[in-house]
């Protein structure tokens, strides 16, 4: 059977996504004491479940920040703020989200299977209205993002040029901030980012104590 997604609020469907994360994030990233159950970021956003024969084997959550509104993502949770950080995207008037908490059962993994959950993922921030999608992730991890984007035509940065703050219990983690151009619908998408970046030398986000490096 094909693999299927849903973005949906159906309680059994998110209860079971919320298990495999936390199987997920124990098992392959070595979080041990890390906790799947919902939080605010997955009340707040968008959760993506994905399906095969109608049952949940995995998911991934869209957070995001509408033009106007006073809201964070759940990278900005540590002081790090993405508007001050990337003004050459002006996140103010804008609408933006992040990606997070991608979580796939082992059985259901390969690269056809990413290509699906990105071209979902960029079409449903379409669709949302968001401008930008940024993620965290691994160097590894983000240039195989970075190469699906571009079998999709999307544009995608990597911002080796920042550090940022670890979220709460990734510390010991890579940590390394991308971002996906969407345009709106109806609209082609545009490579440009690497142009609007290629000023950019390394920098400072946050004291030394607080960061991991992933340049």
């Amino acid at each position: 059977m094909s693999i299927t997604f849903e973005l949906t609020r159906h309680s059994k469907m998110l209860e079971r996504y919320y298990q495999i994360r936390e199987e997920c994030f124990r098992k392959d990233l070595g979080l041990k004491s890390f906790m799947g159950r919902e939080d605010d970021h997955d009340r707040n956003g968008h959760i993506i479940i994905i399906k095969e024969s109608g049952e949940c084997v995995g998911g991934v959550r869209i957070s995001g920040v509408h033009a106007g509104e006073n809201a964070i993502l759940p990278m900005e949770e540590q002081g790090f703020k993405l508007a001050h950080y990337l003004p050459e995207l002006n996140l103010e008037s804008v609408s933006y989200c992040q990606w997070g908490r991608l979580a796939l059962l082992p059985e259901h993994r390969g690269i056809d299977t990413a290509k699906k959950i990105c071209r979902v993922l960029l079409e449903s921030c379409q669709t949302l209205g968001y401008r930008f999608a940024f993620n965290v992730a691994g160097l590894n991890r983000a240039r195989l993002y970075k190469r699906l984007h571009s079998y999709l035509e999307y544009d995608y940065h990597i911002c080796n040029h920042l550090r940022l703050p670890a979220e709460d219990g990734f510390t010991n983690l890579e940590y390394l901030l991308s971002v996906s151009s969407i345009p709106a619908v109806g609209e082609q998408p545009v490579s440009s980012l690497a142009s609007v970046f290629c000023h950019h030398k390394f920098s400072t986000a946050a004291s030394d104590g607080q960061l991991l490096r992933v340049a």
